[in-house]
């Protein structure tokens, strides 16, 4: 009931069409300049507000190209008098939404402020330049800011809070004036629960007996499903970053900060599939093989890695456990050096984590691929599980061997001045037994042909009485 309400609604705002710009605006123009270009707007209207916790922190009002093609943003941020915060990205698609046959391609690009007056912001957005072509699509699932500590977003490892937008704009020219209409479509919002790292390790190697080792390490995030009763997840793309970093542990000092050592790699956009599976092969002596999904509920994620022996902690079993599902997204090696006083890990830093688009079927089997509204997080230093890395049912088949190798020298070693003897007397044995096989087989044979024997004795006996009663 409550999906086929929001459909309605979606149906009546699919008709609200902006007609606010009719020429490109300029990248250096202010806010209120550019906005009062509608006759429309009416500046009274965005005055500041009493906060409360149920509304959004920002609204976007409007968009507009510029001659420079360039794309803005013109945002309502009616707390700033009490929270001053600032839009850091925006995710969006250049794709017509509402076409189902083909899955939305959403990218996050980043935002500056060029121009504020009170409440009412204008944004760029960086690293986007406008598509050549006739009709243009901006459909913006979410908007990001940064935190606000006073209201209780100090969890160390969120780095941007999302507002939903769901807005698609569609802008064109008409009469040779420029035109933008906007309608709402549906995103889906998730909740990320937990995101963390496995460890696996590799087999025995010189370098565990000097103190410096490599691992593999696979990255994953663990969220709910807002609003839906999802059945099945069919596929997604995720966006996040990873910068190569050191982390110091020094056990008189145990708080350590990370340290970037090289440059940042974004990648905005990695295609995850419910049919991918990944694998990790350590190297070294006895190492272990271990496999994982790309996508899984929480309840096979924690059983494929806990038959695989990967331990978990008790508090992490528990965050996993408050989530739907889990993602799989990345795979690096870290190393770890340790000293008389702890170690140095050098590692990939993953953060920037974004789900962009997901693609699922619902317990009433509907199929839907929409944009998501998310939270940004990343992944802290320590690793949330690992293994042991060394194959134990390998070293419990070298230990069987080993075992059989030493009790045949024992026998030797205990028994060697009877070898001789032994041998002799298990040839005579041999010999006996093929001996009375002979003598069994022989007797059965006889048995076998006795009847024909005393027949042909018979017959023999018949004729000599014949010959001898004719003389």
């Amino acid at each position: 009931m409550k999906k086929s309400i929001l459909s309605i609604i979606m149906l009546i705002l699919s008709v609200f069409t902006l007609c606010s710009f009719t020429t490109k605006s300029t990248l250096d123009g202010s806010v209120i300049g550019d906005l009062s270009k509608d006759k429309t707007f009416d500046v009274s209207k965005y005055d500041y507000k009493t906060y409360n916790v149920s509304d959004p922190f920002y609204e976007l009002i409007q968009i507009a190209e510029t001659d420079n093609d360039r794309l803005c943003l013109y945002l309502y941020q009616p707390f700033d008098n009490i929270y001053e915060t600032t839009a850091t990205s925006i995710i969006f698609s250049t794709d017509d939404v509402t076409d189902i046959a083909n899955a939305p391609g959403f990218y996050k690009y980043k935002l500056k402020l060029v121009s504020e007056e009170k409440t009412l912001h204008k944004y760029v957005v960086e690293d986007f330049t406008l598509k050549n072509e006739n009709i243009r699509y901006y459909c913006i699932s979410n908007i990001y800011r940064t935190l606000i500590p006073e209201i209780g977003e100090t969890n160390s490892t969120l780095v941007e809070k999302a507002i939903g937008i769901s807005q698609k704009w569609c802008v064109y020219n008409y009469n040779d004036k420029l035109k933008y209409e906007m309608a709402t479509f549906e995103t889906v919002e998730i909740t990320p629960i937990f995101a963390g790292s496995v460890e696996f390790k590799n087999g025995l190697t010189i370098g565990d007996l000097v103190g410096s080792y490599k691992i593999g390490d696979s990255s994953f995030i663990c969220f709910n499903v807002e609003d839906y009763v999802v059945k099945h997840i069919y596929d997604a793309d995720i966006a996040f970053s990873h910068t190569l970093s050191e982390y110091y542990y020094d056990y008189r000092y145990p708080t350590q900060d990370v340290k970037p050592i090289g440059s940042t790699t974004y990648v905005p956009k990695r295609y995850l599939s419910d049919l991918d599976e990944v694998s990790f092969v350590g190297s070294g002596f006895l190492a272990k093989e271990y496999h994982w999904n790309r996508i899984s509920s929480s309840e096979k994620f924690i059983k494929n890695y806990q038959e695989q022996n990967i331990r978990f902690s008790e508090s992490t079993l528990e965050k996993i456990r408050s989530s739907q599902f889990v993602f799989s997204f990345y795979e690096s090696e870290a190393k770890y050096q340790y000293n008389e006083y702890g170690y140095k890990k050098t590692f990939e830093k993953v953060s920037d984590i974004n789900i962009l688009r997901l693609h699922f079927l619902d317990i009433n089997d509907n199929v839907y691929n929409l944009g998501v509204v998310m939270d940004t997080v990343e992944i802290d230093e320590i690793p949330d599980a690992s293994g042991d890395g060394v194959d134990i049912s390998e070293i419990e088949q070298v230990f069987r061997y080993v075992l059989l190798i030493l009790g045949v020298v024992i026998v030797l070693a205990l028994f060697g001045p009877f070898v001789p003897l032994l041998i002799k007397g298990i040839v005579t044995l041999i010999m006996l037994v093929f001996k009375f096989i002979f003598f069994v087989i022989k007797k059965i044979l006889w048995l076998v042909f006795l009847p024909f024997t005393l027949i042909k004795k018979a017959v023999v006996k018949r004729n000599e009485s014949k010959v001898k009663d004719g003389f």
